[in-house]
């Protein structure tokens, strides 16, 4: 699970948590460096607050041959425990 929060949202608390165990890489730089963070044969779940940034992430990530699954309504909408 990624969550697609930029820096400031995710370590300043501009949103109401974060998912247990997501790790945090904002939009851009996933899009810059996906090789980097993400293999190809492996499938992952991106995340944001209302499922519009993440959606977009992962709409571009499928282009380049990822197997992406956006978190439809993101964090908004979750109902477990959130982590600050």
């Amino acid at each position: 699970m990624y969550n697609s929060y930029n820096i400031e949202q995710y370590n300043k608390g501009n949103n109401n948590g974060h998912l247990p165990k997501a790790k945090n890489i904002p939009m851009n730089k996933i899009l810059s460096e996906s090789e980097k963070y993400l293999d190809k044969s492996k499938e992952y779940h991106i995340i944001c607050q209302s499922g519009v940034r993440s959606l977009r992430t992962c709409k571009a990530l499928k282009k380049q041959g990822f197997n992406i699954v956006n978190v439809s309504g993101g964090i908004a909408h979750y109902r477990g425990d959130l982590e600050k």
